[in-house]
């Protein structure tokens, strides 16, 4: 058991691991655990996606198509709602790729609804916007009218997370009645075979969401230190398990990069008595075989 701690400890097990770089995995490979298909994973994510939209207080889900809503389903040909010219965009070329949607009834009028979907926004959101469509309508014998929203859409992007690379929930509303707006939300996840920039940084703050320590945060190792091993890898990190000596994650350029790295992985976690899990283009090495709870916990966060 190495018992040092800080940046000793990342050197103790560093040097554990055998030339490999400045962390472990530069030069070693991965091997294990099999990772969910990219079709599960854009299902998962996107699904996600749909149960994180907050409406208004009094609100409900609706399990069919409520009066009235029909023109909020896009076209099947085109993409494009019926109401308000809406869209999510087009998933990248080559990529695995699903839509999710969902009805419900909002509490309060379209206007209202659509100002607290831009203020109560998901998680890891990078951008919102909105767009409204009106109609004006004259009244009364001097032809004096008002204007009347007919429709609204909000549009999530959020940051993409390890191959997903294209996260997107588009929120379109039209009048309901007795003071309330029906929404359609669509939910669409893309997964790509290029790990997504900020893939490692992504990891790193949903480990530390489930509690999981982070030591060390590595970037890409210089290949002045990769000892001639392929330059897949583009980043690591340290994280603490409990009951073992710590567990490195490497997170590689693409799902062929870990693979063809998994004899090296192999071979140096044999000599620690320990396992390796790859999941995508991330491969987990462990110093000893962990829990399937913890393994679980750990690489729920690699996408």
């Amino acid at each position: 058991m190495i018992r040092a701690q800080g940046m000793s400890r990342v050197a103790a097990i560093a040097v554990a691991f055998g030339v490999c770089g400045a962390a472990g995995l530069s030069g070693c490979g991965g091997g294990g655990g099999a990772a969910s298909s990219p079709h599960q994973q854009v299902v998962t994510d996107a699904s996600q996606l749909l149960a994180s939209v907050r409406f208004p207080p009094g609100s409900r889900r609706s399990s069919s198509q409520p009066a009235g809503g029909a023109g909020l389903v896009p076209n099947p040909t085109t993409g494009v709602s019926g109401v308000g010219g809406s869209q999510l965009q087009k998933p990248p070329t080559g990529s695995t790729a699903t839509v999710v949607s969902g009805w419900w009834v909002a509490n309060g009028s379209i206007d209202r609804v659509a100002a607290w979907l831009q203020r109560h926004s998901p998680a890891a959101v990078v951008s919102t916007a909105g767009g409204a469509s009106r109609s004006s309508t004259a009244t009364g014998p001097k032809g004096r009218g008002h204007t009347v929203t007919t429709s609204e859409a909000v549009d999530y992007v959020l940051a993409p997370a390890g191959h997903l690379a294209l996260r997107e929930i588009l929120v379109t509303l039209v009048r309901g009645k007795h003071g309330t707006a029906i929404a359609y939300v669509q939910a669409e996840s893309a997964w790509t075979k290029q790990l997504s920039p900020g893939a490692q940084t992504a990891a790193k703050e949903c480990l530390t969401g489930k509690g999981i320590k982070v030591l060390a945060d590595f970037p890409a190792v210089p290949s002045s230190l990769t000892n001639g091993q392929p330059r897949e890898l583009g980043g690591e990190l340290l994280i603490s398990v409990a009951g073992s000596k710590g567990a490195f994650i490497g997170f590689y350029t693409s799902p062929d990069g870990a693979q063809k790295n998994r004899p090296r992985l192999e071979a140096n976690a044999k000599t620690l008595g320990g396992a390796v899990h790859i999941v995508g283009s991330e491969a987990v090495m462990y110093t000893d075989p962990p829990a399937a709870a913890t393994a679980s916990r750990i690489e729920s966060c690699l996408k």
